[in-house]
């Protein structure tokens, strides 16, 4: 495993399990990415397929540019003619997305983006 932030290898840390980035000895735990582009590269580098253009347009997906507490981001789906939802999600340092609370739990983007402001970290 590389870190997402400079590609160098990632090391066990030999007082637990925390992994630590050789670069910037930040335990992967803490690891902030700054960027969507840097989530999508992980996500991708992991082999996994949440913003593969199938997927998205499967979904109807939109992902926000916004990044909150340097992990958590929003999107939105739309299923069918049903209104478009809002969904917080977050960037694992192995580059798996995972929801936060529910799937579509928000009605509008500035609910989603209040909680995620306020209520995560």
């Amino acid at each position: 495993m590389k870190c997402k932030r400079c590609n160098r290898p990632i090391k066990e840390n030999t007082y637990g399990d925390e992994a630590y980035c050789q670069g910037h000895n930040i335990p992967l735990n803490k690891l902030r990415y700054e960027t969507i582009d840097q989530i999508k590269e992980a996500n991708a580098d992991a082999g996994q397929h949440f913003f593969d253009p199938k997927t998205m347009k499967f979904w109807s997906s939109k992902v926000g540019s916004d990044i909150f507490h340097g992990r958590f981001f929003i999107t939105s789906e739309r299923c069918g003619d049903e209104t478009r939802r809002y969904t917080i999600r977050e960037a694992k340092p192995n580059g798996h997305i995972e929801t936060v609370g529910k799937f579509q739990q928000f009605d509008t983007p500035y609910e989603a983006m209040e909680y995620a402001r306020c209520f995560l970290d």
